[in-house]
This record gives structure tokens, sequence and C-alpha cells, in this order.
């Protein structure tokens, strides 16, 4: 997740602008992979726009609002399967590629702060969107040499390229924190994040060929964060920051696919600041924990797709920063 920021003010009014990505995914597998059917690639990107006003109605308490502009992509890449019957993946015979750029949507925040001499407290509300994919484009490969017969001509009949629509739907979430300076060179902070993730039920493909329409069910639970951080300043040039978050999964077994093998998680990271002057450079590194999760419980198999399995998955981000204050 990347973002830039820019803000001007006096002291009392400020405006702001952002370009974030909360919500995005990217899972690619082999081309062999068993469960190529269902996903090989995905690539999903959320762009929020936000112009931002803050007000500081005293020295220490302050508001702000400001609005969201959203812009998704999405590309899913699997294999096609045909003649399939209830409990059979059926026969594979060919690729699928769906792109789409969606719509503008806009959605709007409220956030608070409250900044004393050691204590500070934030809360922070983002309202859910949907974004609607209404001019996507399907395009399919059908394999040569097919072994059963006319397989091909049947496939290169239904799977023709023509455009589709979709729509997904992103979360209104809150986040409350506190930070307390417990010396003038330690601090730390503590937040809490809750997330309406049940408005993600369902992703319905809606393609010109109604034959080939499909929903995939979601049926995300709601879910919440805890994250923890802690800075040093062992130098008057020098920072030194740590940081623990708990990622409560919203994802039930029973969505838990290729498309996103997701679990609860644990991330842990370690970072610096270093100033010099009129420059800063920031970096560090977090390793992101997500563990197994099997689709199976009490023997039994769970996957909507009936491929069930257990992911095993992790992480390593490392991000850096330069700025220049003039």
């Amino acid at each position: 997740v990347g973002d830039k920021q820019l803000v001007v003010g006096n002291d009392k009014l400020a405006a702001g602008i952002s370009v974030t990505n909360p919500f995005g995914l990217g899972v690619e597998w082999k081309d062999d992979f068993p469960g190529r059917f269902i996903s090989r690639n995905v690539i999903l990107e959320s762009f929020y726009i936000s112009p931002v006003l803050a007000y500081k109605i005293s020295p220490k308490f302050s508001v702000g609002v400001g609005i969201d502009v959203v812009i998704s992509k999405i590309t899913l890449e699997r294999n096609v399967t045909l003649f399939g019957s209830t409990g059979s993946v059926g026969y594979e015979v060919g690729e699928a590629t769906l792109k789409g750029t969606s719509d503008p949507a806009i959605g709007f925040s409220l956030s608070a702060m409250y900044k004393g001499d050691k204590l500070g407290a934030g809360f922070l509300y983002r309202h859910s969107v949907e974004n609607k994919f209404k001019d996507g484009d399907a395009t399919f490969n059908i394999f040569d040499n097919l072994s059963v017969p006319n397989a091909g001509a049947i496939a290169s009949q239904l799977l023709q390229a023509q455009k589709l629509s979709t729509a997904i739907t992103y979360p209104n979430f809150f986040s409350v924190g506190a930070y307390y300076e417990f010396t003038p060179k330690f601090g730390a902070e503590v937040d809490y994040m809750w997330f309406n993730w049940s408005v993600f039920d369902e992703i319905a493909l809606e393609f010109e060929d109604a034959r080939l329409n499909q929903t995939i069910p979601e049926n995300y639970e709601n879910s919440w964060q805890i994250r923890i951080g802690a800075h040093y300043e062992a130098t008057d040039k020098l920072s030194l920051r740590a940081g623990y978050i708990y990622d409560k999964t919203p994802q039930p077994i029973e969505s838990v696919s290729p498309l996103l093998p997701d679990n609860t998680r644990n991330d842990y990271s370690l970072g610096f600041g270093y100033n010099f002057g009129k420059y800063q450079l920031d970096a560090g590194y977090m390793f992101v924990d997500i563990g197994d999760r099997s689709t199976v419980e009490d023997g039994v198999g769970k996957n909507h797709n009936n491929f069930n399995g257990t992911y095993t998955s992790q992480a390593n981000l490392f991000y850096a920063s330069f700025g220049i204050t003039f």
C-alpha cells in the first residue's frame, strides 16, 4: 500500500489531499496449479483520492472532514472448464482474462484529534463505497488439440470476447487511538480499528452472454485490528521505531480459495528515521505472518467450490521515503 499527500494551511485551517490504496489484492499461482480454474492470477487496486479540511477549534483539539473519490482496477485470469457436473470440475478447454476499471464512487471521512502535553488521542471514520464496473472486458483463449471431440468448437462458440459488469463494495470503518509520551525521548501508541466487512457478501459477474454469468459467494464477517507502535529518539537526528499489528480476518472458511486465501495475521515491523538539515530519510521492514489456513474442518471440506486444502503464507515488506523541507 502506497500513499502520497500534500498539506497547506494557516494556524487554524488546513487543507490537504492524499492518494492511498487501502484495499488491495494480488495473488498469482503457477500455470499448472490445481486450483487454476478458480484463479490463476488476480490483481485488485483501489485508489482513494481524498481532499480534506481540518480546523483547530482550540490549541489542543482539531476536527477534520474529507471527500473520497474512489476508483478501482481489477484483473482476473483463470482457466475455463466445460462439461462439469456436481462435484466435478469438468474438462479444461482454455483460459479467461477479465479486466475492468470502475466508475468513480464518492464517499466521505470524519476525524478528530486531541493533542495534550504528553497525551494524544484521535478518531477516524471512513464511509463505505461501492465501485461499479459497467464496461469490463472478457477475452478467452481456447486450447489447441483438445482430446474431447468437438470440445474446441463448442468452447469457441460459447467463449467469445465480450463485455461484462460487476461491483465491489468496500467497508466503512472507524479507528480510535491514543499516544503517550513517557519521556522526552520515548513514546508509544495503541490503535483499535473496526471494519464493516459484512457488506462484502458476493461478487456477481454478469456477461453479455447470460449463460456465462457467475456469482462468487464471499459472506465476509466484521473484523478488527489492534495496532501498537513505539519510537525512541536515540539522538537529535536518529529515531528508532517498532510496531505490532493483530489483524483478525473477515473471511469465513467457505470463502478461502486460490482467489484469496486469507487468515488472521500477525505483523511485526522495525524502522528508523534520520534528519540531516532539511532532509529526512525514513526506512523500515515488516514481516507479515499469515500462517496456515485450512478449508477442512472436523474432517469435512468447507470450500464452496469443493477445492479444499491448507494454505501457508507470509510476506516481507520493505519501505523507504525521502523528504525535503522547504
